[in-house]
């Protein structure tokens, strides 16, 4: 038999339970928080029961119930432990590659830049692109010189083909078929 909440809630307030919702919801509790308190996972079952019931209980408006207005004081030591916990389960490409090879992300960096570009290094430590890397890289004050990028020249038919990279080519004169050929 499955558990039913609503009953446990009627016996444990001695109440029907929309009168129960209700007195949360007039005492400042959001859905989510009042559907938590009373044993649901969050507050999407607790919406599905007001409309399949057809009851209209109104609850704060966002931003305006209780756990926003009278948010339970943080310490510093609670601040510490969820920073250490934080630290601890650092899920970033750094953090990762750092598990994975004994060597952290920094020292790698500086060994694989003067022989990879920036973009090869930023792969093969596991950033998506080489400017998650340099965001992760002037947070931590690292400056380094990657090698250039020098790019292949295309080829055509006939071989390599000649690239000028200093402006535009001069235009040949066309012959003209008229032209005489004295």
């Amino acid at each position: 038999m499955a558990r039913s909440i609503i009953k446990e809630v009627e016996q444990e307030y001695g109440e029907p339970f929309w009168d129960v919702v209700a007195a949360y919801a007039a005492d400042g509790n959001s859905m989510t928080m009042t559907a938590k308190i009373l044993g649901y996972k969050d507050g999407s079952t607790l919406w599905y029961l007001l409309r399949y019931h057809k009851k209209d209980i109104q609850f704060p408006k966002m931003g305006y119930c209780n756990a926003v207005q009278n948010p339970d004081p943080m310490t510093t030591a609670d601040k510490q432990r969820i920073s250490d916990v934080k630290r601890s389960q650092n899920r970033s490409a750094a953090g990762e590659y750092e598990r994975k090879t004994g060597e952290s992300a920094e020292d790698a960096i500086k060994r694989m830049a003067p022989f990879s570009t920036v973009i090869d290094t930023a792969r093969a430590i596991g950033w998506k692109n080489a400017s998650c890397m340099r965001a992760w890289m002037k947070i931590r004050g690292i400056e380094v010189e990657f090698k250039k990028y020098n790019p292949v020249p295309p080829r055509t038919r006939s071989g390599w083909a000649d690239i000028n990279l200093g402006g535009r080519k001069k235009q040949q004169p066309k012959p003209y078929a008229a032209q005489s050929t004295l």
